[in-house]
């Protein structure tokens, strides 16, 4: 069972950071600040 918790905190932080991640470049989109 411990792997699996692993494996799952893994997956759990990689979807979280993508959607920071996404999240982040939205807002530079929407709000048009410079690169």
């Amino acid at each position: 069972m411990k792997d699996r918790s692993i494996v799952g905190m893994a997956v759990a932080a990689t979807m979280g950071g993508a959607a920071a991640l996404s999240w982040s470049l939205w807002v530079l989109h929407v709000f048009g600040l410079p690169y």
